[in-house]
């Protein structure tokens, strides 16, 4: 009969572990995990992918108009007045493919900042409700299991980003953070929160959480053409 008994009492160790991670006051969150999943950042990344859309089409246009030209260049007697007119004409067209190209990555870029630092409002904001109703007293980043680095300052940078060593798997509220977020906002558009006047709760100055590169990203600067 001890066999039984023994089971019985680990099943309720197990119980017990698993309530005490759910009422826990420290835990942890991915928040890669969040912006990739959070349908309010989702659905505002799918109008940057347009925007996208819209700069290659312009850029591509541009550049078959460099093209064609260039091809009647290549017929051209280069000592006629129609070569030196058109030759003039395609130098002044790479100019405005070059700046557009600049334009359209820096555009993309400004965005996509603005959209994460507006994310990070409202998942702050929720996470805050979130931690109060559930009876949680501190959120930490969940720690990164690896770290990529392509050179020794970005690993420096890395490692010092790293808040968190180490947390036991059942203090991650992520998905569960996840359901209550995407559970209030289902189809992304929201109105967004104004500026939190709790530094700590704002990323202003020393930003407390950067997502890092491998977050969803419209608009790459090798993706133009």
């Amino acid at each position: 009969m001890r066999f039984p008994f023994l089971l019985l009492a680990l099943c309720c160790a197990g119980l017990l572990h698993a309530e005490a991670a759910v009422s826990s006051p420290i835990v942890v969150i991915d928040l890669e995990e969040v912006y990739a999943k959070a349908k309010l950042y989702q659905a505002r990344l799918e109008s940057l992918k347009k925007l996208r859309d819209e700069i290659e089409g312009r850029l591509k246009a541009l550049i078959e108009a460099e093209r064609k030209l260039s091809q009647d260049l290549d017929v051209l007697n280069n000592a006629s007045e129609r070569y030196a007119v058109l030759k003039e004409e395609r130098d002044i067209l790479r100019l405005r493919i070059e700046s557009q190209r600049k334009r359209g990555v820096a555009e993309l870029e400004a965005r996509q900042v603005k959209l994460m630092a507006d994310t990070y409002r409202v998942v702050a904001a929720q996470l805050k409700e979130y931690a109060k109703e559930k009876g949680h007293k501190l959120v930490l980043l969940a720690p990164t299991a690896e770290i990529r680095a392509r050179s020794l300052t970005e690993m420096h940078l890395q490692l010092e980003m790293q808040s968190t060593l180490f947390a036991d798997p059942g203090l991650d509220i992520s998905a569960s953070f996840l359901g209550f977020l995407n559970g209030r906002f289902p189809g992304g558009d929201i109105p967004l929160p104004p500026p939190d006047k709790d530094p700590a709760a704002a990323p202003t100055g020393g930003v407390p959480v950067v997502p890092p590169p491998s977050l969803p990203a419209p608009a790459p600067a090798g993706d133009l053409p």
